[in-house]
């Protein structure tokens, strides 16, 4: 899947574009950075290692699909979510819903799911010396 990653900002002003059908403001990704909405600071240290490192979950908007940014088959509508690892040196991920909620609903899911496969890899803490999952 073609996918162009944004760059995700934590403060930056949205863009507001057409109205949906409640008259609220849909958001359609401009440029290349999309705002953060949710992010989660945790610890981590390489499988074997005793190096605590911070890291960052972060989740963008959502933001609309357009056929420039993806090359799927999508219905008017969807939508996807950036999900980033900042300073955990893994790839971000892009997840896609039928709507802007589905979106959302799915990246919240998908980071969690993400964390416990990278678990092979590395040990996760809430802070030092409180493990993120249970053993």
């Amino acid at each position: 899947m073609k996918v162009n990653l944004p760059r995700l900002l934590e403060d930056h002003p949205k863009e507001l574009h057409d109205e949906d059908a409640f008259g609220m403001p849909e958001r359609t990704m401009s440029a290349s950075t999309l705002r953060v909405i949710a992010t989660r600071e945790l610890f981590y240290t390489e499988r074997g290692g005793t190096a605590l490192k911070r890291f960052h979950v972060r989740i963008s908007e959502p933001y609309l699909l357009t056929e420039e940014l993806s090359d799927i088959p999508f219905c008017e509508g969807a939508a996807s979510c950036v999900i980033n690892f900042d300073l955990l040196p893994e790839a971000d991920h892009v997840v896609t819903g039928v709507d802007t909620f589905q979106a959302l609903e799915l990246a919240v899911s998908s980071a969690e799911k993400h964390l416990q496969r990278l678990r092979r890899k590395y040990d996760f803490y809430f802070e030092p010396g409180v493990p993120y999952f249970d053993k």
